[in-house]
């Protein structure tokens, strides 16, 4: 008759049963996508620190219209010269780094900043809808992009501070310029942008 050993074998430890893994939810995504001004609303580009200036902004004193109040960007010896307008008058300029715009540019004279210009802005609608908010241009005029004539491309709404440089074959806005509100004349004489060559 077999012998049982005095020291049985334990049962075996039963496993304790393993957590299903879970990986924590995903945040919410906020939308990287603010108002850059008031009107027209459809023209946005994503928040910084330190915002494209809103028309608002333009409009108010002389204090408030220095490139550190506005960009968060002194005027020092760092800044270049462009000329704007018909006049060719001077401006100090620099290349800013705001999302949304390729090259976006500002422009100061007497230490203000009388001009932001930047290309392919962003839109937060289409182009129709852009339009409608800003309602009947002052002034709709042919324009050279580069080297490609734009007939009918250059939709100056200066009594409102912002012209838009469109290319009238694909209805795209291949440039904007925001300014404080003026006549066409002036618009013309003093800050109109020149887009007829590549700037470097």
């Amino acid at each position: 008759m077999p012998t049982r050993c005095p020291h049985p074998t334990p049962p075996p430890t039963a496993r304790p049963t393993a957590r299903p893994i879970t990986r924590p939810t995903a945040r919410p995504i906020a939308r990287p996508i603010q108002e850059l001004r008031r009107c027209p609303r459809h023209l946005r580009r994503r928040p910084r620190r330190h915002r494209a200036p809103p028309l608002r902004r333009l409009a108010r004193p002389a204090a408030r219209l220095h490139p550190d109040a506005l960009f968060g960007v002194a005027l020092d010896d760092t800044w270049g010269q462009l000329p704007l307008g018909a006049a060719h008058l001077p401006t100090r300029s620099r290349l800013l780094e705001l999302p949304g715009y390729y090259r976006p540019l500002a422009r100061v004279r007497d230490g203000r900043v009388v001009l932001f210009e930047g290309g392919n802005p962003a839109l937060a609608g289409d182009l129709a809808d852009l339009l409608a908010s800003l309602g009947a241009a002052d002034e709709v005029a042919d324009y050279v992009f580069r080297d490609v004539a734009m007939p009918r491309g250059e939709h100056v709404h200066a009594g409102r501070g912002i012209t838009l440089y469109v290319n009238p074959e694909t209805m795209r806005v291949l440039h904007v310029a925001l300014y404080h509100p003026t006549t066409v004349d002036a618009f013309r004489r003093e800050l109109q942008p020149e887009l007829g060559e590549k700037r470097r």
